[in-house]
């Protein structure tokens, strides 16, 4: 699982991009997500993930992937422990 310091890497990367009328919205969100952490950070996630729709290719495809990886992995924890009960 990646770490918050690995998906802000990736959001850096994104930010290369920022000029693209694709990231126009999504920028916003990785600029703000850099100075976030813990739920905060994940929160912002999705809402890049939601703007960065049109972001495509198969390297961004890729990150966008490690970053729902990272949002959804503790849901899926929860979900696995709420289905022993």
């Amino acid at each position: 699982m990646s770490s918050e310091q690995e998906i802000k890497d990736i959001l850096k990367i994104m930010l290369l991009d920022k000029d693209l009328p694709s990231m126009q919205y999504a920028a916003k969100f990785c600029e703000k997500a850099l100075y976030l952490t813990g739920i905060e950070f994940k929160s912002q996630c999705l809402y890049i993930l939601g703007n960065s729709l049109e972001w495509t290719g198969k390297v961004q495809g890729e990150m966008k992937v490690k970053i729902r990886k990272f949002v959804f992995s503790e849901n899926q924890k929860v979900k696995k422990e709420i289905q022993r009960l």
